[in-house]
């Protein structure tokens, strides 16, 4: 959920609320963020346990919290915020917009009518090179010889015997 800081410290609203309020309406805004609709539910018992002001609802910070949510004409029950949902609308539209522009450029690059491949390119003449395989059962190096390259390519040596034994 963005959140617009200029607005928020410019708001008469906000700037009313006391801390444990402010905290409150910060936990509201997230928790209808996580409903597709932006709604929290009209039950006063919930919202002061979803602010996490519990009693304190109760005492004048539910009514105050209230004025900045409104009924949901289309689903009886729940409560929203203008502003967020408008946010959210902005940035679905955003969304599918930026979807839609890059399918749009997708179709363009890759959707030409005349388009071919070039034999080259193609599954049918795709063959790995001897020298750009992993060492494996079909490598003409084995894993042993391989891991020993490697290991000597990053300055391990293996230890010279013991002359004196030992």
């Amino acid at each position: 959920m963005p959140l617009i800081c200029g607005d928020w410290l410019s708001s008469t609203r906000i700037a009313m609320m006391s801390l444990a309020e402010e905290g409150a309406f910060i936990h509201l805004l997230c928790h209808a963020w996580a409903d597709p609709d932006c709604t929290l539910p009209d039950d006063d018992a919930s919202l002061a346990m979803l602010s996490r002001l519990g009693d304190a609802w109760a005492s004048g910070s539910g009514q105050k919290l209230r004025g900045v949510f409104i009924s949901d004409p289309d689903r009886p029950g729940r409560i929203y915020n203008p502003r967020q949902r408008s946010v959210r609308e902005a940035q679905t539209e955003r969304i599918i917009a930026a979807r839609n522009h890059g399918l749009a450029g997708s179709n363009g690059r890759w959707k030409l009518k005349n388009a071919r491949a070039l034999p080259e390119h193609s599954a049918s003449s795709a063959r790995a090179l001897p020298e750009h395989s992993v060492g494996n059962a079909s490598s003409p190096v084995g894993r042993r010889q391989a891991a020993a390259s490697a290991g000597a390519a990053r300055g391990y040596r293996k230890p010279k015997p013991n002359p004196f034994g030992g």
